[in-house]
């Protein structure tokens, strides 16, 4: 009789460790495709943060270039009203001492 039960439990020992590592196997396969779709799910939103990031900074860069060419515009609006003017004032003096000069030569 204990040569029965030993090769019984040998028996056991056969199929149970097998069947133990099949188990093992399916609960960390399971656990690796859980994180692996997590992993996958964190590095969707981490391309897409960084792309609105990269696009915010393109933006940015845009504005930024677009506010100092409106200033430079502004400054050379600036420079050629007075201009303008300067010669506008030129002008109207030079017709204000030619009125003058036809008003006291009449």
């Amino acid at each position: 009789m204990p040569e029965t039960t030993d090769s019984t439990i040998d028996k056991l020992k056969v199929w149970a460790f097998p069947a133990l590592l099949g188990v093992l196997n399916i609960v960390l396969t399971s656990q690796i495709s859980s994180y692996t779709s997590k992993i996958e799910e964190t590095n969707k939103v981490i391309t897409e943060l960084s792309t609105t990031v990269k696009l915010e900074t393109l933006e940015r860069q845009y504005l930024t270039q677009r506010v100092t060419n409106l200033e430079a515009a502004k400054a050379d609006a600036a420079a050629t009203h007075k201009e303008f003017d300067q010669r506008l004032n030129s002008l109207e003096q030079r017709a204000a001492m030619y009125d003058q000069f036809m008003s006291t030569h009449k």
